[in-house]
């Protein structure tokens, strides 16, 4: 089977580990935060960078959509590329990603800076430099990642081979599933009129209609005998090496085989903390580099919002909040923002912990 960005997204578990990944990533809220002269570190709601990445991105598409078109980029083919719109003063005002087929990546002859040749659909090309693009690459030479579908290639091969002979398989392209036999030689006529009959009479809708046989034919249905049947364990274990390649926990796309309710809470864990975090990581640290002017990088950053992870499980988000207002890590106020409700008042006091355990060895 061809293995190509194309026809590995059409495989069900490469395809829903790719979702999965940007899905959750998407829905994730960046916020960009400010480090004053004194230490403190506040989050900023009115700046330009705010309004691009939290609000719109471009005219055709909300954060999220921009968001998940990136990030399956990048896990599909390596390299996720979205091209930096900037006014005169040099100040980003819009963010368009570009597919990844569209853009080559090069150094220049005279100065070795990474450029990037892009090709828009009129046909016409575009040379940018690297504070042009936001380039965010999986793994790869550290200038350029590698697609994870050439880098996997055999693996994603035999899946492919295995769902197309599971196609075949249960498209009776294999075996028939019912054998007429009779005593005798069938004369050609009776023969033919048998299998028209079969053709027009008992397919599709008529399937499971009473079959007479007549003139001592007798049917003898054929059933898959179990080693006939070991592709079914084999495409098992195919998207488990699928979900190795993305470092994603089995059950998360479907693949229930060894998930039991005590290990799925871990492996919800793990989800965040091996499979999400390098790739909000890697997001943030290229949005700073290209979106912050240098002279302000010790003054503003970005960082995702994992906290939205916790939406589903309300027992536990609370019992979160609760923990940081008592450490004094929040104020009661911050906490109830991120549920969307209202200050109260003495909201805003920062609880001091020894004030309600006890000061330590005392």
């Amino acid at each position: 089977a061809e293995v190509n960005e194309r026809t590995a997204m059409g495989l069900a578990s490469f395809g829903a580990c790719v979702r999965v990944i940007a899905e959750t990533k998407a829905s994730l809220p960046i916020q960009m935060f400010e480090i004053s002269k004194s230490g403190k570190r506040g989050r900023v709601l009115e700046h330009d960078l705010v309004g691009l990445l939290c609000d719109e991105p471009n005219v055709d598409q909300t954060p999220m959509v921009w968001s998940e078109y990136r990030t399956a980029q990048v896990l599909s083919s390596g390299n996720s590329f979205t091209e930096i719109v900037m006014n005169r003063r040099g100040r980003a005002t819009a963010l368009i990603p570009r597919e990844w087929s569209t853009v080559e990546v090069f150094r220049d002859d005279a100065t070795g800076a990474l450029m990037y040749r892009v090709r828009y659909g009129d046909g016409s090309t575009r040379v940018l430099d690297r504070s042009e693009m936001l380039h965010v690459p999986g793994m790869g030479n550290g200038i350029v990642g590698v697609s994870p579908v050439r880098m996997y290639a055999e693996t994603l091969g035999i899946a492919l081979g295995a769902d197309r002979f599971a196609a075949t398989f249960f498209g009776n392209g294999v075996k028939p599933s019912l054998v007429f036999s009779t005593p005798g030689s069938m004369d050609p006529i009776t023969k033919k009129n048998l299998e028209a009959d079969l053709e027009t009479k008992w397919t599709q809708n008529n399937a499971h209609r009473a079959f007479i046989a007549e003139g001592g034919v007798t049917i003898t249905p054929l059933t898959v005998p179990m080693n006939d049947a070991q592709f079914l364990e084999s495409r098992v274990f195919e998207t488990q090496e699928i979900c190795r390649i993305f470092r994603m926990p089995p059950h998360m796309i479907g693949e229930l085989s060894r998930a039991t309710f005590s290990n799925i809470e871990a492996q919800d864990l793990s989800f965040e903390k091996h499979t999400i975090r390098p790739w909000l990581v890697r997001d943030e640290q290229e949005l700073k580099r290209k979106l912050i002017p240098r002279s302000e990088w010790g003054r503003f950053y970005f960082k995702h919002n994992v906290d939205a992870l916790l939406r589903a499980d309300i027992k536990t988000r609370y019992e979160a909040h609760k923990l940081a207002i008592l450490c004094g890590l929040a104020t009661q106020n911050e906490r109830r923002a991120l549920e969307d409700l209202d200050p109260v008042d003495g909201g805003d006091v920062l609880l001091k912990p020894e004030a309600i355990f006890g000061k330590s060895g005392g």
